[in-house]
């Protein structure tokens, strides 16, 4: 069910935001912005039992901001920079969550999609101001590398 709110601010969308894999590949679906395609690829090395993902595809809206909440608790990693013009991969950090905790993200700050680390689809509620300024960034075009993110909890160390 989608939620529209139109408030002082302009409208708000709440909604169900869906991720979810095919084969190797992370993808989201079921949401009013979406632009479609692939969030992520796992990437295996087998010889050091490690699994990673590589995300091209970041984005970030001058204008609204963005929250996302895991509704049945299942544990995910969200990638973030912070606000400036020309984003570098170094600017990026991951951070994992438990599941019981989700994110919400400021207007400007570079984001992907969630990333589960269920292999199964995950649900989200998203809520969302609306957008009329969205810019994308492709790490290969602009910067010609991924960013590869470990997948699975971080350990004390």
């Amino acid at each position: 069910m989608v939620t529209i709110s139109k408030g002082g601010y302009g409208t708000v969308i709440e909604e169900e935001f869906r991720v979810y894999w095919e084969g190797s590949t992370l993808f989201s679906a079921g949401h009013q912005n979406a632009r479609g395609g692939a969030a992520g690829k796992i990437i295996s090395e087998p010889e050091s039992n490690s699994k990673y993902i590589l995300v091209n595809w970041l984005s970030a809206h001058l204008d609204a901001g963005e929250a996302f909440m895991p509704k049945n608790g299942e544990p995910s990693i969200f990638l973030l920079a912070p606000p400036k013009e020309d984003v570098k991969p170094e600017d990026f950090v991951a951070l994992y969550s438990d599941g019981s905790c989700g994110i919400s993200i400021h207007p400007g700050v570079w984001h992907t999609n969630p990333i589960s680390l269920s292999g199964k689809e995950v649900v989200y509620q998203r809520k969302q101001g609306s957008i009329y300024a969205t810019i994308d960034c492709f790490l290969t075009k602009e910067h010609n590398t991924w960013l590869k993110i470990p997948l699975g909890q971080p350990q004390d160390g």
